[in-house]
Order: structure tokens, then C-alpha cells, then sequence
């Protein structure tokens, strides 16, 4: 059976830790309010074991989201100084097994161009998620929007993501494409439109 993804994507943005780890803060209780899965955050640990007895992570977590995203720089190996536009990230899990696993993994302040690499939410979403579910799906990406103000957001499945090409904007489940970007796609027959304040939020019919 094929996994589903949620996840959001944009283009270069300079932000810092700070400005990061508060998206992050507003995303979580956003995503607290979603679904049941998306509670109980840890940081992932060398062992199921190991990362289930971590911190539990909330939205009222800010200093220790700051403290993973210091973390989660990317560095020179030999000088250890931050490399210059390739932002910092974490990646969190939500302690729970079989259907009602899921991670989240955020890659932010990114403010270096390219095609291969962005700045990214990306959530694998539990098997015992729901994806028919419209508006639970409607609400999950009102939260990604009005948390990261991203260029796109993609609800689809792993197979779906395979079958397209990187940057590539398919409907699968859902798609959300800022107002500049909505002329690059054309749903497909059946597709539900929703006007939003920055784009417009496609959903399979």
C-alpha cells in the first residue's frame, strides 16, 4: 500500500532561527488541532527506544525548537562554520507506532537558489490518516499556508510523487499554488478550486 505526504515547498528566503522555530510553533498548534497523530513530538533518536523517552515537543516548545534548529545547521566539515545560504533543519517524530506513525521534517532559510534544493515542510503522514477526508485535508493545508506562506503544497502519495518530475505540479490529493504559479498548472477534469488569500487550493473531485 502506498504512503501519503504532505508537504510544502519555496524558493529562496533568508530567515532565521528565530523567525523558523516561530513558524514552527504556530505550525504545530495548527497541526495539534488537525488529528490525534500529531501530538506527542520528539526528536528522532538512534533507536525507536531512545528518541520515545526524548522531550516531548509542542507548540509551547520554543527555546528547544531553537535549540534543534542550532542543530541542524549545515556546516563545513573541516571548520564547522555555517555554510552560507544552505539554511538548518529538523526532524521530528510523533512517538507512536504501526498505523499512527508519523515525522515531520523542516528544512528553513534556505536562501540560495536551486532547482534540487528548497526550502521544505514535509510531513509523512500516518496510514490511519484519513486523505479522502476533504476537510480534514482543507484544514491541513490552511495550516501549512497561513504557518509558512509556501509557493506550493502537495498532499499525495509516494507512487504519485515517483511517477512526476522534481518541481513538477500534479493534483494527487491536493495541490496549493501561490497566485504567480497557478498559469504553471491545469487541473484536471473534476478538480475542485478553492480560492485562497495567496493562491488557489486544488482538490481531487
Amino acid at each position: 500500500m502506498s504512503s501519503y505526504f504532505a508537504a510544502a515547498y519555496w524558493g529562496p528566503r533568508t530567515e532565521s532561527i528565530e523567525e523558523c522555530s516561530l513558524r514552527t510553533v504556530r505550525f504545530l498548534k495548527a497541526l495539534s488541532e488537525n488529528s490525534s497523530s500529531f501530538h506527542g513530538w520528539r526528536k528522532k533518536g538512534r533507536t525507536r527506544k531512545s528518541a520515545s523517552m526524548g522531550e516531548i515537543i509542542t507548540h509551547d516548545s520554543l527555546e528547544t525548537l531553537q535549540s534543534l534548529f542550532v542543530s541542524g545547521v549545515n556546516r563545513y566539515d573541516t571548520t564547522k562554520e555555517p555554510i552560507p545560504g544552505l539554511g538548518f533543519g529538523i526532524s521530528i517524530w510523533n512517538g507512536k507506532g504501526s498505523n499512527d506513525a508519523a515525522s515531520l521534517s523542516i528544512r528553513c532559510g534556505i536562501d540560495y537558489p536551486s532547482i534540487r534544493l528548497s526550502n521544505s515542510v514535509l510531513i509523512s503522514l500516518p496510514s490511519s490518516y484519513d486523505v479522502n477526508d476533504l476537510s480534514a485535508i482543507r484544514s491541513l493545508i490552511f495550516a501549512f499556508e497561513e504557518s509558512w506562506c509556501p509557493d506550493s503544497i502537495r498532499v499525495a502519495s509516494s507512487d504519485s510523487v515517483d511517477a512526476h518530475e522534481i518541481g513538477e505540479h500534479f493534483l494527487d490529493i491536493a495541490l496549493f499554488l501561490k497566485s504567480s504559479l497557478e498559469d504553471q498548472f491545469e487541473p484536471p477534469p473534476g478538480a475542485i478550486s478553492v480560492a485562497m488569500d495567496r493562491g488557489t487550493l486544488f482538490l481531487r473531485g
